[in-house]
């Protein structure tokens, strides 16, 4: 079913009216949830091979069919242009580059979209170095304030004011500008490569601009016409097309002959933490997802009736999901499925869940208790997941033991330095 507008804001509106009384623990309705060593049809899963050939394959499907659709492949073809270099950034402490990655087909239909990489100069010139790589939501250019960075030439975030798809010359103008410039982003740069690890980051609008329209500025008009994303059918959204740009990106990174794509760690926030799980599910050269409070959709459970729900998404964002989320979306306990299952797909690669105490909309307790269960996978690979009874624990609680890694940040939505920081010491730890 194809969701009006006026239905979609009717949705958002109700729920943001309602929202105090849904972020009330007194409220939340006993559930139960699937059990991940558990097939549909009932058969037991006893070992890491087990869950390999028959549950892992059948979540995979539904995933796919009812909540992010299908992924698109690789390209026809792929080139790379370096745009810019400076060796000094950053008072010497890195290696700038701005790459250009153009994604072609044989018929001639294309897209491209800019890589902007800092490479650590203090490092063993004979080995390669890890990296971070982070979808932004600004446009490169917002993320340090360095002038000499290309300003975006492409869709506007959904942040920004006044027309969507504006001049070079109007972008020009925010740079810079503290409503729109990731700070933070800058200030992990300058730590991550004092520890040895590039930094690189991509806007995801390049992929899929995040309003629901303007289906020939996405990815998707390499492969499918545009009555495909009009037809009730629909098997693909906004969320794979900014997964699948994550997936051209480390091909890009895989070409850059300083970095150990074997040691690669993707980092999201909000609905770019939803993408970096579901990434870290298709793409095993991911060797850390971090997903930083993504609430539904990411890590949060969906049968714990707490905050932002599956309900609103697929009336407010319809755009970012297959459209066969339209089947749970007022009915979510009969969902065969929850997101402590999402997060067991990616075993046995590392995951790290952020939270923060009082990002309500997100549900919290909900992202720890989903980053929780998903140990009873991890334990079948031999790994350990999150420690001790999956009681809820206090702001300034960090789990950094196992392949399950967790933290609970006081404060509220945001990407922050100290979130930074839990990610970086993981990764000095495990990756």
């Amino acid at each position: 079913m194809l969701i009006s507008a006026e239905r979609s804001r009717q949705e958002n509106t109700a729920f943001w009216a309602n929202f105090k009384n849904r972020i009330s623990e007194d409220r939340v309705p006993p559930y139960t949830l699937p059990d991940p060593l558990q097939c549909f049809d009932g058969r037991r899963i006893s070992s890491r091979e087990e869950y390999l050939q028959y549950k892992r394959p059948e979540l995979l499907r539904f995933y796919q069919d009812k909540l992010y659709g299908t992924l698109p492949p690789a390209p026809d073809r792929m080139d790379y242009t370096l745009l810019k270099e400076k060796k000094d950034a950053f008072s010497g402490l890195a290696t700038r580059k701005e790459i250009l990655i153009r994604c072609s087909m044989e018929d001639g239909r294309a897209m491209e979209f800019p890589l902007l990489l800092y490479i650590p100069n203090k490092r063993n010139k004979r080995q390669k170095c890890p990296v971070f790589l982070t979808l932004n939501f600004y446009g490169n250019h917002t993320t340090v304030s360095d002038p000499e960075i290309s300003v975006a030439d492409h869709w506007l975030p959904f942040q920004w004011r006044g027309s969507r798809f504006q001049t070079m010359e109007m972008r020009a103008a925010y740079r810079g500008s503290q409503e729109l410039s990731d700070r933070a982003w800058e200030s992990a740069c300058r730590e991550a490569l004092s520890r040895g690890y590039a930094m690189g980051t991509v806007c995801y609008e390049y992929f899929m601009p995040d309003n629901g329209y303007h289906f020939e500025h996405s990815i998707y008009q390499l492969f499918h016409e545009e009555l495909d994303y009009m037809s009730e059918n629909r098997n693909f959204g906004a969320i794979g097309a900014w997964t699948w740009g994550v997936s051209r990106t480390i091909d890009a990174l895989e070409q850059q002959e300083e970095i150990d794509t074997n040691r690669l760690a993707l980092v999201g926030h909000s609905r770019l933490g939803k993408t970096a799980l579901w990434a870290g599910v298709n793409d095993e050269r991911i060797k850390l997802t971090v997903s930083n409070n993504s609430g539904c959709g990411g890590a949060k459970l969906f049968h714990r009736d707490f905050g932002e729900t599956l309900r609103v998404h697929a009336f407010w964002r319809p755009f970012w999901y297959s459209l066969g989320v339209q089947e749970y979306a007022e009915k979510e306990w009969l969902l065969p499925v929850d997101q402590h299952e999402l997060i067991g797909m990616i075993a046995p690669r590392l995951v790290y869940i952020g939270s923060a105490s009082e990002d309500h909309g997100a549900d919290p307790k909900g992202e720890f208790l989903s980053s929780f269960h998903a140990g009873k996978v991890y334990n079948l690979f031999g790994l350990e997941g999150l420690p001790g009874d999956g009681e809820y624990p206090s702001p300034g609680t960090k789990y950094h033991s196992g392949a399950i890694a967790y933290h609970l940040r006081e404060g509220s939505h945001s990407l922050t330095l100290e979130d930074y920081r839990n990610y970086f010491d993981y990764a000095d730890l495990h990756l």
